[in-house]
């Protein structure tokens, strides 16, 4: 079942100087000690693997903890450094969990990034991965064996890199997967862009949260709806999406005491509907049995080829509109007047090229094949000027915004080289990705 949570339109009239949009008073994420773990404390432990380095996560036990009972789980990732929002990046600064259970009723713990050497976390993007998904895998059954977490019972969340990494980390195998019981995120989602890591394509991401095979995911953000539009619209018998927009320039007024930016986890720690309804979600998903769910869906995307996932990968990143920058037709460049005048544009396995000044687009699908060097492209035209034709082609990207690609427009064979000599019946392009 899909829920888009965003909240319709209100209007409130209050004066400048007015209090906040929402008067009750704000959490404040308690402190960070080194003292021994009690409830309503947090603190930071060192597991014993990394006794004697700067490696540690954090512990909150909450307000009404007591030993002998047991308590539901947010394992928590924090957000990169981010100076502009004052965001350092580290275990101890992490705040979206807090808010999430008011500081009640839930065991909190910040597992950090483990930096390569493994000696110290790491505060920008994911350190040594392997390290970090370990880490997570011993420390976490131990915490809630020496301090009554309900391992059924288990929610992974994060803010920003942490909400990137609630799946890059978080269902990164099978092992770590299994932990939870669901996933919340805020601002930004695995395979939302691509970014300067590996396995940051999309098909990946999709493989990853597949593991998931079902369960709850609450998708918050200023753009949570984005997610869904521009991402996951084909893909939601995944897993049990709900997406909830969150204004934080609503919530706020920025610059506001410790609010300074809208890309923020603090939004959690002031009572507003966001809020309300993210807490709400949380304890429907708590409530529901632990089944998974759309596991015919998730087994389908987990069982696919290497060579299919890089096919499905390539494909995603190939869709937008693209213009060529460079064009040989048979050993003769093309004029840039040319080049001007022509657009390509791919989405979902289907494309449209349009020329200026003329009536008619070309239309029809494209089929990448991943498994031969160079990756193929076998394009059949469905509507235009080449409707009923095949043209083979080979294609490569150097990056997410520059593409090359070989067509042999005669459709007997696929070119065997970036090449486009006289004589021939190759066409090479170079395009370059245009923003929508």
């Amino acid at each position: 079942m899909i829920r888009n949570l965003a909240l319709a339109a209100f209007a409130v009239v209050f004066p400048i100087c007015a209090r906040p949009l929402f008067a009750e008073k704000d959490l404040v994420t308690p402190p960070m000690t080194d003292e021994a773990p009690a409830a309503g404390q947090r603190v930071r432990q060192v597991a014993p693997e990394y006794e004697g380095t700067a490696v540690y996560h954090s512990l909150y036990l909450p307000t009404d903890w007591k030993r002998a009972d047991r308590y539901p789980v947010l394992v928590e990732y924090t957000g990169n450094k981010f100076p502009p929002g004052k965001g350092s990046g580290e275990v101890k600064d992490a705040n979206l969990g807090y808010g999430m259970s008011g500081g009640a009723g839930f065991i909190w713990v910040v597992m950090p990034y483990v930096a390569d050497g493994r000696k110290e976390n790491a505060v920008t993007w994911w350190g040594d991965k392997q390290a970090t998904v370990d880490y997570c895998k011993t420390n976490l059954p131990r915490v809630c064996e020496q301090f009554g977490g309900d391992p059924d019972n288990v929610f992974v969340c994060g803010f920003s890199r942490g909400a990137i990494g609630s799946s890059y980390i978080g269902l990164a195998d099978d092992d770590i997967a299994s932990l939870w019981k669901g996933l919340f995120t805020h601002d930004h989602f695995d395979g939302q862009k691509s970014w300067n890591y590996p396995e940051s394509d999309r098909a990946s991401a999709l493989l990853r949260l597949a593991r998931l095979r079902g369960r709850p995911v609450l998708i918050c953000g200023q753009h949570g709806s984005t997610v869904r539009d521009q991402f996951l619209k084909d893909h939601l018998d995944l897993a049990d999406f709900t997406f909830l927009d969150v204004p934080t320039t609503e919530i706020f007024q920025i610059p506001e005491g410790p609010y300074i930016h809208a890309h923020t986890d603090l939004w959690m720690h002031r009572d507003s509907p966001y809020r309300q309804q993210a807490r709400d979600w949380l304890q429907a998903a708590l409530a529901a049995k632990s089944h998974p769910r759309n596991a015919s869906s998730a087994a389908k995307v987990l069982s696919q080829s290497p060579a299919a996932r890089d096919a499905q990968s390539d494909a995603i990143t190939q869709e937008g509109v693209w213009k060529p920058k460079a064009a040989v037709m048979a050993g003769i460049f093309l004029p840039e007047a040319a080049l001007k005048a022509i657009t390509l544009k791919i989405t979902g396995g289907t494309y449209e090229v349009t020329v200026e000044g003329e009536d008619h687009s070309d239309k029809g699908t494209c089929m990448l094949d991943t498994s031969t060097t160079p990756k193929r492209m076998t394009i059949q035209s469905t509507e235009g000027p080449n409707q009923g034709k095949t043209f083979l082609a080979i294609y490569e990207m150097k990056d997410a915004v520059s593409m090359r690609v070989c067509y042999d427009l005669s459709g007997t064979d696929f070119p065997k080289e970036f090449k486009a000599p006289k004589g021939t019946q190759l066409y090479l392009v170079g395009y370059r990705r245009q923003k929508e």
